[in-house]
């Protein structure tokens, strides 16, 4: 494949984005509480990971076959860890099972099936914050929204984005213009919820001041009675 300008920036701005679930396995490693740690959702960056992989052999892509090799081996990590974090050893084998018939069938597809499965499954895999989302519209709150992993995404997507058009591969170019889709929901909330919040807050700061004015006044008016 001919040098590209947008494929090394892409594969490392992904290598460095693949490290933003280590500072949640560090808070629930020491805070001994691993309910927010979400296996399912490493499981499927595995499987999207290993089929990045297969199409990349395939296409002879190697910004992608980077990308896919270190952040598979991540991701399984991540899945493996959260799973033996949270004592699901029957979802765990189950997620090998599945992961080793997946490579299997993986080895038996041409390219156009594979780049086609991989466009698929990814873009169904950007919509895995949608609880999120709902919670936060539900609640009308940011705080289960974080911008900085999320503008992390979008710089990543956008240099894989770039890249696809570089080398005019829509298998690349489709799933992350869906992904920039999400974050940038997912950002647009954050910003009108923390807002709403900005406000509530000063609001209530000021009708706690003019209490605590209304307190003192009365404070010095039963002194000067007792005077």
């Amino acid at each position: 494949m001919a040098q590209t300008y947008f494929g090394t920036p892409a594969k490392f701005g992904s290598l460095i984005n693949w490290f933003n679930p280590l500072p949640l396995f560090l808070q629930c490693y020491l805070s001994k509480t691993f309910e927010p740690l979400q296996p399912f959702r490493y499981c499927i960056s595995t499987f999207v990971l290993m089929t990045q992989n297969v199409f990349a052999k395939i296409t002879n892509n190697s910004p992608l076959l980077f990308t896919s090799s270190q952040g598979g081996i991540l991701f399984f990590i991540y899945a493996t860890s959260a799973f033996l974090m949270k004592r699901q050893m029957l979802q765990y084998l189950t997620y090998l099972t599945f992961l080793a018939a997946w490579a299997l069938i993986l080895q038996s597809m041409d390219c156009a099936f594979v780049g086609s499965t991989l466009c698929l499954i990814q873009s169904m895999s950007s919509f895995s914050p949608i609880q999120v989302i709902i919670k936060a519209f539900k609640q009308k709150n940011h705080i289960y929204i974080n911008p900085y992993s999320l503008l992390l995404n979008f710089m990543c997507n956008f240099l894989w984005v770039s890249y696809g058009f570089e080398i005019q591969q829509m298998t690349i170019i489709i799933p992350n213009l869906v992904e920039i889709l999400i974050v940038v929901l997912q950002l647009s909330l954050y910003v009108i919820y923390k807002n709403i919040y900005t406000k509530s807050v000063n609001i209530n700061s000021f009708y706690d001041a003019i209490k605590s004015c209304d307190q003192i006044q009365l404070q010095i008016a039963e002194t000067e009675k007792v005077l």
